[in-house]
C-alpha cells in the first residue's frame, strides 16, 4: 500500500487510501492483505460484472443490472424506522418528561402524516449486504440521508468493490451531509446485528427517525443478523438513561463505598474447576421446573436474580449467591419482604454498588459491582475493577457473575423475558403473585407484554420493549463469551446464542467446589469520603460551567433540527473520559437525547409551515431541561 503524494493510477488504490483516511491506516492495510476465495470477473458474452464464489456467480443477471433493478424496486416502497416518541405520564416529575411534556402537549395534535417526510434528512441508511456496492451510490442519490452503515459477514466484498466503485466519492457526499460511512463486518449474526445496532446508536441517533433498511442479497448469515436487527428497532431510539437515575446511583454508591472496605467482583477473579452455575429467574416458567432445581440443587452453583430469590425459598430453597442491580424502591421492599418471611443466612448478595444503602445489611456479606461507564464509576470507582457487562438487568448480573467465578456451563431457570400467556408476567410464588397489593399483582408499572417474539420451547410468546432490550443483551454476552455456554431452560423467548434446553433433560455431577471457596481472594476497594467529596463538589462545578454551553449550542440560531442535533452532538462531544466534565456531560446526555428524539419526530410530521415552530420549541425543551438539570 502507497501513501505517496503521486496520484494513485487504480481506482484500487485511490480507494485503498480512502479508506486508509476515512477508517485507518490498518483498517486499509487489513483490506489490502485479506485472503479470500471471492474473485471478481468480467462475464465475457455481456461484459457486466459479477462476483464468483467458487464454481458459481452471486448475481444471476450480472452485478450492474441486479442493483438498477433492485433500488429501482426499492425506492417505490423503502423500508423506514419510525421512531414517535409517546407522550409522557402528565404526572411525572422527571425533567426529560417535563420538557418531552411541553412538546407534545403543543404539537402532538397538529402532525399531517404518520411517517417521516422524505425531504427531510434521516439519520442513516443501512445496507445488509455489500456485494460490489453499486446499490450505493444510487441510492445516496435519492434518499436524503446523513450516514451510511455496511453490513456483511465479511470484509472481503468491500475488498471486491474496491475495484468497482469510487469510495472516495462515496466518503465525500456523506461528509458534504455531516455524516460518515461505518462498517459491520462479522460471520456471526449475533455479533453482526450488534455492530448495526451500536452504530446507528451513534452521535447522529437524534435522527435515527425515518431511517432506511436496505437488504442486497439473501445470505443465511445476513437474514439472520436483519432479522435479530429488526427485532430490536423497539428500543433503539432508547436513551442512555435519565439524569434523576444518575443522580441517585451517585448518591447510593457514595454512602456504600465512602470510608469502607468492601469486596469487588473483578473480571479476574476467574477460578478452575468450578460448578456449571443456574440462574434463576421469577418468570412464569419457573413455577414448573422447581423440582429440577431441587433435584440439581448440590450439583451446582445456584444464583438468584432479583424477585427470584423469593421464588427460590417458597421452595424451601436457598441460593449461593444472590444478585440486584437496581435502585429502585421496589428492590428494596422485595429484599425486606423475604427477610421478614425467610432467614437469608447462608446467602451472599452481589449488588452494584448503586444499589440502595438500605440493601446490604439484610445480608451477611456483600460484594460489589463496579458497573462501566456509570457516573460513580467513572468519578471515584476503579477502573481496573470494574466488570464489563454486568447489566442492565439482574439476570445478566447474575450471568456475568458465574462467568467471572469461571461457571462455563450455564443454565437459565424462569429467565422468559416474556410469557406464553400476554397477561401472565410472573412466576405464582413470587412477590407479584403473594402479595395482595393490587400494584404489585398488576406488575408494578412494568410494560405490557404485547410484542409477539418466537419462543424458546414453542413458536411465539409475549414480550416487550424493556424484555427485547434485555434479549439483545443476552444475545451479545453469549456472543462475546464463546468460552461459556449459555443453555435456556425457560419457557420464554428465544435468545440468539443460548440454545435450549430442557430441565428434564439435565443431568449434572457432583459439586467440588463451595461457594465460599469462590470469594476467597477477592480484591477490596476503599474509597476516603474526602475524596467523594471532592469528586461531588468537582462535578457540580462543571455541570455550573456546562449548562450554558450545551443550552447554547444545542438551540442558539437553530435553523432546523438537524442543528439542533449538531449542535447537542458538539456540546456532548467529551462525555466518554472520567473527568468531572466529561461525567456531566453523561449524566445530561440520556434525557437531553429524549428531547431531541420527541422533536424530531414531531418535526418530521407536522406541515412545513410549523417546522421552525418545533425547532423553536425544541430548542427551548433542551435549554430547560439544561438548567434544571445544572440546579440539582
Amino acid at each position: 500500500m502507497t501513501t505517496s503524494s503521486a496520484e494513485p493510477k487504480t481506482l484500487y488504490e485511490r480507494n485503498l487510501i480512502a479508506l486508509a483516511e476515512h477508517v485507518s491506516f490498518e483498517f486499509a492495510q487489513s483490506l489490502a492483505t485479506l485472503q479470500s476465495d471471492l474473485e471478481l470477473v468480467t462475464e465475457p458474452k455481456t461484459g457486466l460484472l459479477n462476483i464468483r464464489v467458487g464454481e458459481r456467480t452471486m448475481y444471476p443477471t450480472g452485478a450492474e443490472p441486479f442493483a438498477a433493478r433492485q433500488v429501482a424496486e426499492y425506492l417505490e416502497k423503502p423500508q423506514r424506522l419510525s421512531l414517535r416518541p409517546p407522550p409522557p405520564d402528565p404526572n411525572s416529575n422527571l425533567v426529560s418528561d417535563r420538557a418531552v411534556a411541553s412538546l407534545h402537549n403543543r404539537f402532538g395534535s397538529k402532525l399531517v402524516t404518520t411517517q417521516r417526510d422524505p425531504e427531510l434528512i434521516s439519520g442513516y441508511l443501512t445496507i445488509f449486504g455489500l456485494g460490489l456496492g453499486l446499490q450505493i451510490s444510487p441510492l445516496l442519490e435519492r434518499l436524503n440521508v446523513r450516514n451510511l452503515v455496511i453490513a456483511d459477514g465479511t470484509p472481503a466484498f468491500l475488498a471486491l468493490s474496491m475495484q468497482a466503485i469510487e469510495w472516495a466519492e462515496i466518503i465525500a457526499t456523506l461528509a458534504d451531509r455531516g455524516g460518515r460511512v461505518h462498517f459491520a463486518f462479522d460471520a456471526d449474526p449475533v455479533a453482526l446485528s450488534n455492530k448495526v445496532y451500536e452504530a446507528m446508536r451513534g452521535p447522529d441517533r437524534g435522527l435515527l427517525d425515518g431511517s432506511y433498511i436496505f437488504g442486497h442479497y439473501r445470505m443465511p448469515v445476513l437474514e439472520r443478523a436483519l432479522s435479530l436487527f429488526m427485532e430490536s428497532v423497539p428500543v433503539i431510539g432508547d436513551s442512555d438513561g435519565f439524569f434523576e437515575d444518575e443522580c441517585l446511583m451517585l448518591w447510593n454508591a457514595a454512602a456504600n463505598l465512602a470510608d469502607k472496605t468492601v469486596r469487588i467482583l473483578s473480571p479476574t477473579n476467574e477460578k478452575l474447576d468450578v460448578p456449571p452455575a443456574i440462574v434463576v429467574g421469577s418468570g412464569p416458567s419457573i413455577d414448573a421446573e422447581i423440582e429440577t432445581i431441587r433435584r440439581l440443587r448440590d450439583r451446582c452453583l445456584l444464583i438468584s436474580g432479583g424477585t427470584g430469590m423469593g421464588v427460590l425459598l417458597e421452595a424451601g430453597l436457598k441460593p449461593d449467591f444472590h444478585c440486584e442491580i437496581e435502585n429502585v424502591p421496589d428492590i428494596l421492599t422485595v429484599n425486606q419482604t423475604a427477610a421478614v418471611k425467610h432467614d437469608l443466612a447462608g446467602i451472599r448478595l452481589i449488588a452494584a454498588s448503586t444499589v440502595d444503602p438500605l440493601l446490604p445489611p439484610l445480608f451477611e456479606e456483600t460484594i460489589f459491582v463496579l458497573r462501566e461507564a456509570l457516573s460513580p464509576t467513572r468519578l471515584f470507582g476503579n477502573p481496573d475493577l470494574v466488570l464489563p457487562m454486568a447489566g442492565p438487568t439482574v439476570t445478566h448480573l447474575a450471568c456475568r457473575t458465574a462467568m467471572t467465578f469461571g461457571c462455563r456451563d450455564i443454565y437459565l431457570f424462569g429467565v422468559d423475558l416474556g410469557s406464553v400467556e400476554a397477561d401472565r408476567h410472573h412466576s405464582g410464588a413470587s412477590i407479584y403473585n403473594l402479595s395482595d397489593d393490587p400494584y404489585w399483582r398488576g406488575g408494578a408499572a412494568m410494560e405490557k407484554l404485547t410484542i409477539p417474539a418466537a419462543g424458546n420451547f414453542r413458536e411465539q410468546v409475549f414480550t416487550s420493549r424493556e424484555f427485547a432490550f434485555a434479549r439483545l443483551y443476552f444475545s451479545t454476552l453469549a456472543s462475546l463469551n464463546p468460552d461459556f455456554k449459555i443453555h435456556n431452560c425457560s419457557d420464554g423467548v428465544r435468545i440468539e446464542g443460548a440454545p435450549a434446553k430442557r430441565g428434564a433433560e439435565l443431568d449434572l455431577p457432583p459439586v467440588t467446589t463451595d461457594a465460599a471457596s469462590l470469594i476467597a481472594g477477592l480484591p477490596v476497594l476503599t474509597v476516603p469520603q474526602a475524596s467523594v467529596d471532592r469528586a461531588m463538589q468537582s462535578l457540580g462545578h462543571a455541570m455550573s460551567v456546562l449548562a450554558p454551553n450545551i443550552a447554547g449550542m444545542a438551540g442558539h440560531g437553530a435553523s432546523d433540527i438537524e442543528a439542533i442535533n449538531d449542535g447537542l452532538k458538539a456540546a456532548l462531544a467529551g462525555r466518554d473520559g472520567d473527568s468531572p466534565e466529561a461525567t456531566a456531560q453523561f449524566m445530561m446526555a440520556g434525557t437531553l437525547q429524549m428531547v431531541l428524539q420527541t422533536g424530531n419526530s414531531l418535526y418530521g410530521r407536522v406541515s412545513p409551515g410549523r417546522r421552525p415552530e418545533v425547532v423553536a420549541e425544541t430548542a427551548k425543551a433542551l435549554a430547560r431541561a439544561t438548567w434544571e438539570m445544572a440546579e440539582v
